[in-house]
Order: structure tokens, then sequence, then C-alpha cells
């Protein structure tokens, strides 16, 4: 009953409860996080009028009602200190040590999508595109690129990013269905190779204390064999339609001038306040909404770094794994989490050594996004004044007067 009350009818109907914060408080919390830089100085001070008290909305879903039934349980006592040690740290009868679990899969999680920021799996997916030009084959090499993924960085960069952006690319493509099927399916099936590729092998293979090797060993025959007998079956069969896999795809184009201006970092958002009600803001063009897909951004050596630090990580986690399993120790958090913290460590310096570019960028997205009007098309006006403001401010920084 408390599972159906706490879990099942917030995930199948999630709300909201409102919460009320003394309004000091609020605003100390928020200097804080802006002091730190992580929310925006530029904040709303509201009205003349402002009430002792600021609203908020705690969302009650799978993440947060999950969490709730665990502390309903434990202040009705029908669970204690015993098994919340058990479901934290775990024992050596069931085999299971969730934190490791949980440890190894988000350290391993955040190099994948560091690899996906640095733009090596948009990178990797638009060389696909690129090199088939025929229905069928571009199926075929997009199937090998799934898989690909899949198997070593896991399912959630194809799905997250693959949708979007080859939607947007293609101009023929009536309907995603096919595409959407087969990266469900060819994705969710490569991850059964290596244990870190998905969270259901890590706590099969703790809990039966079954070796990382060997478990790649007798399941990677079963996943070739699947996906190989697959790919003729969905494609000839399943999505035979000429509308949902055509003969030729139709690639957008870029002009010659978008095509060889370097390629924007997309991960540096541009700050724009929202539009009131009854406002729409359009992009003032369209090729610029292309230029990330078809010119797509790859940071060389993140990706590089990255690789490697992931290559490595997975190679040591196969081989410790082994070794001390067999003499009844688990180490497998002491591999990744290091090489989570390395990965860190190098995104901070790396974004550090680059903050004068980054912060250039953004400053030239923000001055575009402040002279569009609410039709999303350049107004002269605020341009002009934008120009005006940036040559003050750089003839400050020269030590030049101020122009009137």
């Amino acid at each position: 009953m408390t599972g159906l009350t706490f879990v099942d009818l917030p995930i199948l109907c999630p709300f909201s409860l409102p919460i009320y914060v003394p309004h000091w408080v609020a605003e100390a919390i928020f200097y804080i996080l802006r002091v730190l830089r992580i929310v925006s100085w530029q904040r709303d001070c509201g009205a003349a009028k402002r009430s002792s008290f600021t609203r908020y909305t705690v969302p009650v879903n799978y993440v947060t009602a999950p969490l709730a039934a665990v502390l309903f349980l434990v202040a009705a006592t029908v669970i204690g200190k015993h098994e919340l040690m058990l479901g934290t740290i775990g024992d050596d009868d069931t085999g299971i040590c969730p934190y490791d679990l949980v440890i190894v899969f988000l350290s391993l999680g955040y190099i994948a999508n560091s690899l996906g920021a640095a733009g090596s799996v948009r990178w990797v997916a638009f060389k696909a595109v690129r090199l088939g030009k025929v229905g069928h084959r571009l199926y075929l090499y997009l199937y090998i690129c799934f898989f690909s993924i899949g198997a070593f960085v896991g399912n959630d960069p194809i799905m997250v990013l693959f949708l979007s952006y080859f939607v947007r690319i293609a101009s023929n493509i009536k309907h995603p269905r096919a595409w959407i099927h087969t990266q469900f399916c060819i994705a969710n099936i490569a991850t059964g190779i290596l244990v870190s590729s998905n969270p259901t092998n890590l706590v099969l293979a703790n809990a039966f204390k079954i070796r990382f090797i060997s478990f790649t060993a007798n399941m990677v025959v079963p996943v070739f064999a699947t996906t190989v007998l697959l790919f003729p079956f969905l494609l000839y069969i399943v999505f035979a339609d000429g509308r949902l896999i055509p003969a030729s795809v139709e690639a957008y184009e870029l002009p010659e001038e978008a095509e060889n201006k370097k390629s924007a970092n997309p991960n540096i958002s541009t700050v724009r306040e929202r539009p009131a009600d009854g406002e729409s803001l359009r992009p003032a063009n369209e090729d610029a909404e292309l230029e990330h897909i078809l010119n797509p951004f790859l940071d060389r050596k993140g990706s590089l770094l990255g690789s490697f630090i992931f290559i490595a990580t997975i190679i040591l986690l196969l081989a410790l794994n082994a070794v001390y399993l067999s003499k009844g120790g688990n180490t497998d958090f002491w591999v990744t989490l290091p090489a989570a913290v390395t990965m860190l460590c190098l995104d901070l310096t790396m974004g550090w050594m680059s903050r004068a570019d980054t912060r250039a960028i953004a400053r030239q997205k923000r001055g575009h996004a402040e002279s569009l009007d609410v039709n999303g098309e350049v107004s002269i006006t605020k341009n002009m004044a934008l120009t005006h403001r940036l040559v003050n401010n750089q003839a400050k920084q020269a030590g030049y007067p101020s122009l009137a």
C-alpha cells in the first residue's frame, strides 16, 4: 500500500507541492549561489509590493517519491537501522553493495557525458549521416554507429542526442518511427556486452559474483548474433515502407560561408529574458539553427583525453575485477571514481584555460539575443544601442574616454 501511494501514483500522476520560505532566507541562498556562479546574477527583483515569504514548488515524481516513501517508513518504524544499512551498504550474504553500484555507474556516466559535451558523439553521428546518401546504406551506417556507441558509452547519448539531431538534418523523412525504434532496439541490445554499460548488468554481476570479463565473454556472441539477425528483419520486414526509410536521404546544406566558419560550442548557453505572455521569439535565421548540426562542434583535446580515460578505465575495471573478485574482494568504484575525478579536473582545467574565449562567445550570443525583438527579428535600434555600449566598454578597457 505504501509503494502504491508513494511511488506508483506519483509516477503516473506527478504533481507539485507549494513550499513557502522566508524571503530573507531565499535571498541569502540565492546570493551564495550567485557568488559561487551556480546561478546568474540576473534575477527579477519583482514589483514594489513583496510578501514576507517566497513561494516555491517541490515536484513529487519518480525522483522524490521513493525518498518520501523511505522517510515515511522510517517514521512509522516499519523499517529500522538494519534495513537502511542493507539498502545503503549491503552485506556479504546478498553480495550486492548499493553504494558501489551507484558510484560506478555515476562515475562512468560522467565520463560518457563529458565525451558527449566535447562533441564526439555528435561528430560520429554526423559523419555516419554524411557517408550514407542512400537510405538503406545510411540505415546500416547508423545501425553500426548506434551499436558501437551503445556498447561502450551506453544508451543515454544515443537516446538524447540522435533523434532531434537526425530529424532536423534530413528533409525528406516524413515520419521518424523507423529510426526511433531502431535506435531504441540496438542501443539497449549493445549495452549487454560490457557490465559498465548498463546498471542492470552491474546488479546481476555483483549479486551472483560474476567476473566482468566472464560476463562479457558469455554475452558477446548472443549480442552480436541478435544484432546481425535484427538488422534485415527491421529493414526489409518491419520498416519496408519507403516513406519511413526513403531510397535517398536529402540532407540540408549550409551556405559556403557558414560551412567554412569555425564551429561554435553549443554548450555555451545564451542568457535571454523569458518572453512575456503572448510574445513569441522565433529564430531570425534558420541557417543559424542548422549550423550547430551541420557544422558540429568537436573539442579534439577533450575528446582524445576523454576517450583515453574511458578506455583505460574499462580495461582496468575488467582486469582488476577479475583479480580481486577471485580473492573475495570488490573494488570496482576504486577504479571508476578516480577516473571520473581525473576527467572532472581536466574539464575544469581546460575550461579555465579557455575562459576568455568562452566569455567572448557568451557576450556575443547575449548581445545578439538582446538585439532581437519579440518576433525574433533583429531590431536596428537595439542593435545600435548594443554596438554603442560595446564600443564604450572596449574604449574604457583601453584607457580612452567613452563616447558620448
